[in-house]
């Protein structure tokens, strides 16, 4: 079984970067160099293939933000899983499309409580604060990209938080969260 670097090697000639797994900087650190690499070589169209459960808010809005300085088109393909980040990432990509059995969960950032422990009030204020401008950034990615009104983001997002909800493609399609499902299911056998 070839191991991710492998893959990548197998990939770069067809302008595909692979999303799988978490999303951290060890991640970005690796993705970094191919995606500059295709931005100074083309504006040609870049794939990415999704199959990810997300990972770190900052640094999926770091490739994020690599995704959309990208100087060609770029398609999102998500096959498998688009969770989390991953979903705000897939919102970068020019084109973003999902096979049939694909599945979608977002949900409202996460704060450690870690991060709040044996802290003074001033920190704790200023790590909430922090909090919710990562999650208004997210939400205005979301909204600026989907057919959704605020209202209807948050209930997803309870939803997501709340009960694990899973959109499919054919949801995610009909909110505005992709553009297409590319890979359609199979018509039923007849008896």
């Amino acid at each position: 079984m070839p191991d991710i670097e492998d893959l990548d090697d197998l990939l770069v000639p067809h302008r595909t970067v692979l999303v799988t797994g978490t999303i951290d900087e060890d991640f970005i650190e690796r993705v970094q160099p191919i995606l500059l690499t295709y931005a100074f070589q083309s504006a040609d169209l870049t794939t990415i293939l999704f199959d990810s459960t997300g990972g770190s808010v900052r640094e999926g809005l770091r490739l994020y933000d690599y995704i959309r300085a990208m100087p060609g088109p770029t398609r999102g393909v998500v096959i498998g899983r688009c969770r989390s980040i991953a979903m705000v990432v897939l919102q970068a990509c020019t084109e973003r499309t999902a096979t049939a059995h694909s599945a979608f969960h977002f949900h409202e950032v996460h704060c450690s409580l870690h991060d709040f422990a044996r802290s003074r009030v001033s920190e704790v204020a200023y790590l909430l604060r922090e909090n919710l401008d990562l999650q208004h950034q997210i939400e205005e990615i979301l909204l600026n990209r989907s057919g959704m009104t605020l209202r209807q983001l948050r209930a997803h997002m309870r939803e997501g938080e709340k009960h694990e909800v899973e959109l499919t493609a054919a949801q995610a399609l009909k909110i505005g969260l992709i553009d297409r499902i590319v890979i359609q299911p199979l018509a039923p056998v007849p008896d």
